[in-house]
C-alpha cells in the first residue's frame, strides 16, 4: 500500500484524505547543498512527460537535471525507508531550479492511462504512485506547492519533504492531488523522486565524478519502521 514511516522525525499530516505528509528536516543542510552543487552545471529546461518521454511546455518553465540512483545511494535509501518502496522502483532523482517568475502550472504527477502517451510511458515500470518532493533551500517569497482541490499551499523550507500519492497502488489517478508550483519570487531549488509500481530505469542527465562521491555526507540515517498511509 501507499504510506509513510510513522516514526519519521518531523512527520506531519497536512491532509488525511487524500493523504499528504510533510517531513521537516528530511535532508540535512549539507545534503541539500550537495544535491544543488551536483546538479548545477547540468540544469536544462524542464520537460513535461508526454509523447514518449518528455516535451518542453510553457506550463513548466523551470530547469532540471536527472541524477543517477547509483551516484546517490544514501538519498534513494532514505526515500525508500520513508515510503516503504523498493529503491529500484524510484525514478532517477531530479533536481530543479526555479528563477523569478518560473512556475509549473496545475498538473498531475500520475500518467493518464486512458491515452496512448500515458500507456506508453507507464509501460516501463508502471504508474507513478508516490511523489517525494524535497525543498533544497529556504524561500521567503513565492514558490509554494499548491493543491487547489485541498485548499492547501506548502511553503518551501530547506530539507522539508512533502509526500503524496498521485495514484493508487492499482494505478488509478487521484484527481484530488492536482498541484502546481506557484511562480517563484526568490530562487527555489527542489528535488523530486517519483516512485513507480515496478522497477524503473532511466538515463541520467549527469553522472557524478569521484570528487562528488568523496564529498558526500558520510552518514545518512535510514530508519526501518512500520508504515502508515493510504491503503487504497
Amino acid at each position: 500500500f501507499n504510506g509513510v514511516n510513522p516514526d519519521s522525525p518531523g512527520l506531519r499530516v497536512l491532509s488525511s484524505d487524500p493523504p499528504v505528509f510533510a517531513v521537516d528536516d528530511f535532508l540535512s543542510p549539507a545534503e541539500c547543498d550537495f544535491l544543488i552543487h551536483a546538479a548545477s552545471d547540468a540544469l536544462q529546461t524542464a520537460p513535461v512527460v508526454g509523447r514518449g518521454g518528455g516535451e518542453v511546455s510553457q506550463a513548466r518553465t523551470s530547469s532540471t537535471c536527472f541524477l543517477a540512483r547509483e551516484d546517490l545511494p544514501e538519498y534513494v535509501a532514505k526515500v525508500s525507508a520513508l515510503t516503504g518502496k523498493p529503491p529500484g522502483h524510484c525514478e532517477l532523482p531530479q533536481v530543479g531550479r526555479y528563477l523569478q517568475s518560473q512556475h509549473y502550472q496545475q498538473h498531475y504527477d500520475a500518467f493518464d492511462l486512458g491515452t496512448d502517451d500515458g500507456r506508453r510511458v507507464a509501460s516501463k515500470g508502471g504508474q507513478r504512485t508516490v511523489t517525494v518532493l524535497v525543498y533544497l533551500n529556504d524561500v521567503e517569497n513565492g514558490g509554494e506547492t499548491a493543491f487547489p482541490e485541498l485548499k492547501l499551499a506548502v511553503k518551501p523550507k530547506r530539507g522539508k519533504a512533502v509526500v503524496f500519492f498521485p495514484a493508487t497502488v492499482d494505478g488509478y489517478l487521484d484527481q484530488r492531488v492536482l498541484h502546481a508550483a506557484t511562480p517563484a519570487v526568490d530562487v527555489k531549488y527542489v528535488s523530486q523522486v517519483w516512485i513507480r509500481q515496478g522497477a524503473h530505469d532511466g538515463v541520467p542527465s549527469k553522472r557524478l565524478g569521484p570528487e562528488f562521491r568523496a564529498a558526500a555526507p558520510a552518514v545518512w540515517e535510514v530508519p526501518q519502521q512500520p508504515m502508515m498511509g493510504n491503503r487504497r
